[in-house]
């Protein structure tokens, strides 16, 4: 069962879960359902009501999916940029407070290229459209609230993509780490921010059998 959230810096309209319909293939043809949940943009909406929407679409995939054949013993969560912060997000959630589930609810993540500590973010020129307070910042970075989730992560970042995305996967696997969470760190030779997804549609690309380890097949 894998649910994939695409990026966008959280306001992107050109970016969309159609944009990323091709990675569903060789999953599926593994024998994985695919869900990619879509959310609503910043500035209609602030990133904490994006992180409740991926939530809430979370909570419905868990109480729903079986009826197209997933299995929700085993939800593995991936995403790209943005994607990957709520990826993150939705590994840091506790379940059991949020919603009555079991907090084993998040089996495995693969963020990529992900937004891990959403601060500085109030300082550049997204700020006009994400207009994000501090105690938001704070409380939505995964680089600073505790993981729940205990499954195993691949944290991928495209190997030409600036030091600052490598810093954020390189300091969150490590954090993983830290907290007794099987993490792996990964760069993909000579992709950048955008290259990275599109290896996610070729089913013997190294990135996707990484993908399907997690899934168990």
């Amino acid at each position: 069962m894998l649910v994939f959230i695409h990026g966008g810096y959280w306001r992107a309209t050109n970016l969309t879960k159609s944009t990323y319909s091709h990675l569903a293939k060789p999953f599926v043809q593994a024998g994985a359902t695919v869900v990619l949940p879509e959310y609503d943009l910043c500035p209609q909406v602030r990133i904490r009501d994006i992180v409740q929407q991926m939530r809430n679409a979370l909570v419905w995939i868990y109480k729903h999916i079986k009826r197209y054949n997933g299995n929700r013993r085993a939800i593995v969560v991936s995403g790209h940029s943005a994607g990957g912060h709520l990826t993150a997000m939705m590994a840091a959630t506790d379940w059991r407070a949020y919603a009555g589930l079991p907090n084993g609810l998040v089996c495995g993540t693969a963020p990529l290229s992900g937004l891990f500590d959403i601060r500085p973010h109030r300082h550049t020129d997204l700020q006009q459209d994400i207009r994000l307070s501090a105690a938001d910042a704070a409380a939505f970075s995964p680089m600073r609230i505790p993981c729940v989730a205990q499954g195993r992560s691949v944290v991928v970042v495209g190997g030409g993509e600036s030091d600052l995305f490598h810093w954020q996967s390189l300091q969150y696997a490590a954090n993983l780490r830290a907290a007794g969470i099987a993490a792996e760190f990964v760069a993909t030779p000579d992709d950048n921010h955008f290259t990275i997804t599109d290896r996610l549609g070729h089913g013997r690309d190294p990135l996707v059998k990484r993908v399907m380890g997690l899934l168990g097949i």
